[in-house]
């Protein structure tokens, strides 16, 4: 899987080979997990942040995460590992995608999405009648 293809959540697995890698930044790390028909999560290593320091929005069909957490200025470290550098990640959603919720835990951000397909474009059996 292509880095860019990483960045498109719920479109066929076809759409997304069709994308060359553009997109290099590996900050914070994320899986995107498909949990059923329609359904996916996506998990990123966020630790060291909060909730209150994590906005999550969404804007036409992009799910954008970002960490805005100011830095410590009272100590100094002998030696700093853990990174808390602010970032932002944009995510293209498939149409009809609907974030289900969102959840802090373990220094894990969990966020379940669900691609809700209209009535009229699901498949339609047609009854083919017997003369």
């Amino acid at each position: 899987m292509n880095d860019l293809s990483k960045m498109f959540i719920g479109f066929d697995r076809m759409f997304d080979q069709m994308f060359t890698t553009v997109n290099k930044t590996t900050y914070p790390p994320y899986n995107v997990e498909i949990r059923g028909d329609n359904k996916y999560k996506l998990s990123m290593a966020v630790a060291g942040f909060s909730s209150d320091d994590l906005t999550i929005s969404t804007q036409k069909n992009t799910l954008s995460i970002c960490a805005n957490k100011q830095e410590k200025k009272d100590c100094d470290y002998t030696w700093k590992g853990i990174a808390t550098r602010n970032f932002r990640k944009d995510f293209c959603l498939a149409p009809n995608m609907n974030i289900v919720n969102a959840k802090l835990k373990d220094g894990l951000l969990e966020i379940d999405l669900e691609k809700v397909i209209p009535e009229e474009e699901k498949e339609k059996i047609i009854t083919i009648k017997k003369e």
